[in-house]
């Protein structure tokens, strides 16, 4: 049941006690729009900002949580016996001879 402003004549002829009651309605829906509104306002510029961040830098972020090698090959030495050292860095390629 919506409430409107009640008129002076309107006023004027309801007990005082109704009108409070009347006021008091009127003020906890005009509250209850501003909370709705304020609601809607912050899940919106929550979901812009969170939008705004995913495509400026979060899309850009690599994850490998589920990483595999679906075939695994071995690594051997052309020479017969064990390898004391390899020469080699992290990440660096090698040049076949």
């Amino acid at each position: 049941m919506r409430l409107n402003r009640l008129s002076d004549q309107q006023a004027a002829t309801m007990p005082p006690m109704y009108r409070l009651i009347v006021a008091a309605r009127l003020r906890m829906e005009w509250l209850r729009q501003r909370y709705l509104l304020l609601v809607g306002v912050l899940t919106m510029s929550l979901a812009v900002a969170g939008t705004a961040y995913y495509w400026s830098s979060a899309r850009f972020v690599l994850s490998t949580d589920n990483a595999y090698v679906q075939d695994p090959s071995m690594v051997t030495s052309r020479v017969s016996g064990c390898v004391s050292a390899a020469m080699m860095e992290n990440h660096q390629s090698a040049k076949c001879p």
